[in-house]
């Protein structure tokens, strides 16, 4: 079952580089062994579990790389931006349209 996930192995090793980490600390970080590290990477055997995927994608430093690895996982992310939008807007809502205007200032504005 050799190259069972190409683009999964190139995305893995790109998101070790970015992270600066060697395979022994990043398996250290996933709680497996560098050898899976090895196996993830060169996409042959088996790819890692949606456990180990949704993992990878929490140390992602970078937006693109987070939302590939959780669609990678079987995350909806048109479903899951759905959600945060609708959570957002209903947190927006302000009861009174006077809210904002009820903090009090004390002194001077300054703008720097």
């Amino acid at each position: 079952m050799k190259g069972l996930d190409p683009l999964l192995a190139q995305r893995i090793r790109e998101l070790r580089a970015s992270l600066n980490m060697s395979q022994g600390k990043f398996a250290t970080r996933l709680g497996v062994v560098r050898t899976q590290i090895v196996e993830w990477e060169k996409g042959e055997r088996e790819r890692p579990s949606c456990e180990k995927i949704l993992e990878m994608a929490e140390l992602a430093p970078e937006r693109d790389q987070r939302m590939w690895l959780l669609s990678r996982a079987g995350v909806n992310i048109a479903t899951l931006e759905r959600d945060i939008c609708d959570e957002n807007h209903e947190t927006s809502k302000i009861s009174s349209p006077r809210a904002f205007l009820e903090v009090p200032c004390f002194g001077e504005a300054s703008i720097r």
